[in-house]
């Protein structure tokens, strides 16, 4: 007896470093979830941001577009006015009006007419349009040139657009350029950025104008000699740029500001409109978190579109949120951190007890006895502070509910959702932990009897999955039923969770005598693993996917290796990717028929 008890009081110690290690790795799998969760709220509104940035680009990019052509399809009204009949003064402003360009179309200025004059005809074209009853006409600039061209109607014809009455264009160089692209090609041809002869000298906005080609015989000639030739005159639209994309843009989002730019570079100089934030992007102190750049093509004239964040945007709770889930994260990890340490108090009457049941020579019988008692004291210490950390987390999301939005009440089911699988892996954790100290290994096992049961306690779970379990001529072991049915229930979960996408599980048990032990097989149709990973599910907390694709805690394997282990077996798996995978375990036989 005396010797005896050295012996058991150096055995039971070894439970507290175990669990000692179990706390750590508590703390470090807790605060890794906590490091998950706040990556995850960041992430999300990281593309929560990005997804609005570019909904609001798409949305200004779509309009700006759709407006422009229908501007286009307005002036090729335009053209088809002057290839059906003879267009004079009166007849070009009934067209015009007859448009209501004010209120269906806002951002135009106006659509008008210019027409090509040669020097030589310059004295005739002005005294016809003095003859119209403007005897103050005529062609600005008035320094001479020998291409001219002239403004001869603009409607509506208010105070501003008569400033523009009798204007030569061609001899702007960037007017120039669209007006002799639109004569060319025969296509409709936008200007660089302009300030508008409507101008005066206060609200002074940048502008452009678009140019459609009128062509002798209402068609555009095939060549560019035949076109020039041809030629008559430019139906055309001046726009100033703040009017026309207020217009186009008629929701402001105070979270969103943007800017269009004249070509591919972003300067102040090619700047056609801004919404007022653009000295905020100047500062080199403000950046905005969200941004795009967007091109696009508008009558032969690229330009940029960038759009960008506000510090409105999200406001506060960009920050708030992961910081709130940190700091309840890291609580929650050292309060389950303090926990599982002091399992140590526990641990040491344990090892008080099985001391004085050596001395008693008692130790077989009662040890099972202790290590229950151990396993309910654990499991109640462990559980109800993990119940009161979840109320708590409960308890701030209901005070709370009015001041956290939709994205925090997220992550804080979240973090009650961790918790939650937390409690069961510490369950999990000591279940593993109390494997091989439960019965002895010498009972009969009838493997048939263990399906039958097995099959009996998994009934719901194989019909919701619509999974096949067969077996045949199992054989008679000895062993530890609890353990191998323990064994087999794992092994069939495992299989009809890790199933095929749009397939049925099929799952089937065999065994092969050899000639020191029992080879069991355990195959399925599943999803397979790769070969590199066959030694590692076999290790505990090795997981091949996230929670969130396939549950459980990462110690079914493990659990399952180490029953084997105790059985004085091996246990191995042959699988290939797509093609299912194929458990193997040993038994050692013991001679039993």
């Amino acid at each position: 007896m005396p010797n005896q008890t050295p012996r058991n009081i150096s055995a039971t110690p070894i439970l507290e470093p175990m669990f000692n290690r179990v706390a750590w790795i508590i703390l470090v799998f807790s605060l890794l979830i906590t490091f998950i969760s706040v990556y995850a709220s960041i992430s999300y509104f990281e593309k929560l941001g990005n997804e609005r940035i570019s909904a609001r680009a798409n949305e200004i990019l779509l309009g700006i577009e759709n407006r422009m052509i229908s501007y286009e399809t307005v002036l090729r009204g335009g053209v088809g006015l002057f290839n059906s009949t003879t267009v004079d003064r009166k007849v070009f402003a009934n067209y015009v009006a007859s448009l209501n360009i004010e209120e269906k179309l806002p951002g135009i200025q106006g659509i008008g007419y210019s027409i090509p004059v040669k020097s030589m005809d310059l004295e005739q074209h002005v005294a016809s349009i003095r003859a119209e009853g403007f005897p103050e006409y005529e062609i600005r600039p008035t320094s001479e040139r020998e291409d001219y061209s002239a403004i001869i109607y603009l409607e509506p014809f208010d105070w501003r657009n008569k400033r523009a009455f009798g204007y030569d264009m061609w001899s702007n160089e960037m007017r120039r350029k669209a007006m002799t692209r639109a004569q060319d090609k025969g296509v409709a041809a936008n200007s660089g950025i302009i300030t508008l002869v409507q101008e005066t000298d206060t609200d002074v906005q940048k502008g452009f104008l678009m140019y459609l080609p009128v062509y002798e015989g209402g068609v555009t000639p095939a060549t560019l000699e035949e076109r020039r030739n041809k030629f008559k005159g430019w139906v055309y639209s001046p726009f100033r740029a703040e009017n026309l994309i207020k217009g186009i843009i008629e929701s402001q989002n105070s979270d969103f500001g943007f800017e269009l730019y004249d070509g591919s570079e972003v300067t102040e100089s090619a700047l056609l409109f801004d919404s007022n934030t653009l000295k905020e992007l100047s500062d080199k102190a403000i950046t905005p978190s969200f941004h795009r750049f967007e091109s696009l093509s508008s009558q032969g004239r690229e330009w940029t579109l960038y759009v960008h964040s506000t510090p409105k945007m999200f406001g506060n709770e960009r920050t708030i949120v992961p910081l709130l889930v940190g700091i309840l994260g890291t609580i929650l990890s050292l309060l389950l951190f303090w926990v599982v340490y002091t399992l140590k108090n526990a641990q040491t009457r344990t090892r008080k007890l099985v001391t004085q049941l050596d001395i008693q020579n008692k130790h077989i019988e009662n040890k099972n006895k202790d290590l229950s008692q151990f396993a309910y004291i654990s499991s109640h210490d462990l559980q109800e502070p993990l119940r009161t950390v979840a109320n708590c987390a409960d308890a701030l999301k209901q005070d709370y509910e009015d001041k956290i939005d939709d994205e925090g009440k997220f992550l804080l089911n979240t973090m009650l959702n961790s918790t939650a699988r937390m409690s069961s892996l510490i369950h999990a954790i000591l279940e593993y932990s109390l494997l091989g100290k439960q019965a002895s290994t010498d009972e009969i096992v009838d493997c048939q009897k263990v399906m039958q049961a097995v099959k009996q306690d998994l009934s719901m779970l194989i019909e919701e999955n619509n999974a096949t379990l067969t077996w045949t001529d199992l054989p008679i072991i000895l062993g530890n039923q609890s353990m191998i049915t323990q064994l087999f229930t794992n092994l069939i979960t495992n299989a009809i969770k890790y199933t095929q996408p749009g397939k049925s599980p099929i799952i089937s048990i065999s065994a092969v005598s050899k000639e020191t032990h029992y080879e069991f097989h355990v195959q399925d149709n599943g999803i397979g693993i790769e070969s590199k990973y066959k030694d590692r599910i076999f290790q505990i907390f090795k997981r091949l996917h996230h929670s969130s694709d396939y549950t459980g805690t990462g110690i079914g394997l493990a659990s399952c290796k180490k029953i084997v282990e105790i059985h004085h077996g091996e246990i191995w798996v042959e699988s290939e990717v797509g093609e299912g995978s194929t458990f193997k375990f040993t038994i050692l036989n013991q001679g039993y028929e």
